[in-house]
């Protein structure tokens, strides 16, 4: 029998000085702690077992730790979920890889944890580490999340797909479901509980009987989000196209 495990990571504060260091100031941020707990309750209700990190407990080195404690406990057909709500950036690429063609792609998307950022090819790196056959499901409320999960060590295009020789590396799914474009922010919502993707999310998955498939969720809350602000899907690894058809957070 399948399984499922997930992790829910909600930073609404942050450690001012690590990111001081840094020459960054991160504002505070309303609602991420509560999104990410209403996203452990939907994990809850489909069967995972579920960890929570918020705030100060979201630290660089906790959340690869709970990554890495799934990756060495799920196999193929199992499903790992991985939430994320808190501010996200853009840094220059550190590969310097002369090879991409658009300015755009010459970026960096980060989660900014607790402490510390953690870069999109650190995140991919992570991912490869999962078993042939397990299922990765990532949603991320932050900004510049469009694809944030990805390794920009390579060329990538906007609505594109990464390589084939790339994806060769990595034997598990991954899907990510994002609040934004890489170009884009997110909002934290005004005058309700949740960030406004994850508000979205919520209000959808109330007529969950009508959601087939990821790719009809995602369509869904799309259609309520501002063009400024405008959700992505994006997939990579074996049966990618599979897994956007298949039954949201079924495991």
């Amino acid at each position: 029998m399948s399984k499922g495990i997930s992790l829910h990571i909600g930073i609404n504060q942050y450690d001012r000085a690590a990111y001081r260091s840094r020459g960054m100031m991160l504002r505070l941020l309303p609602n991420c702690d509560a999104d990410s707990l209403a996203k452990q309750q939907i994990a809850k209700r489909f069967g995972f077992m579920s960890a929570i990190l918020i705030n100060e407990d979201a630290t660089y080195d906790h959340v690869i730790a709970g990554i890495k404690t799934a990756s060495s406990y799920l196999e193929n057909g199992d499903l790992f979920f991985l939430s994320f709500s808190g501010h996200g950036s853009r840094v220059e690429d550190r590969s310097g890889d002369e090879r991409l063609e658009n300015k755009d792609d010459g970026y960096d998307e980060t989660w900014c944890l607790y402490d510390k950022m953690l870069i999109d090819d650190d995140l991919f790196d992570l991912l490869k580490s999962f078993r042939p056959g397990v299922r990765i499901l990532v949603i991320a409320d932050s900004c510049h999340s469009g694809t944030s999960i990805k390794d920009t060590s390579v060329p990538f295009r906007p609505g594109g797909s990464f390589p084939k020789y790339k994806t060769e590396e990595i034997s598990a799914t991954c899907l990510l479901m994002a609040a934004c474009q890489d170009s884009q922010k997110a909002y934290p919502g005004l005058n309700i509980d949740f960030s406004l993707y994850t508000y979205w999310l919520l209000e959808v998955l109330k007529q969950y009987d009508f959601c087939d498939s990821y790719r009809e969720l995602h369509r869904k809350v799309s259609a309520h989000m501002p063009v400024s602000s405008k959700p992505n899907l994006f997939s990579f690894g074996p049966k990618a196209e599979q897994f956007e058809k298949s039954k949201p957070f079924k495991i």
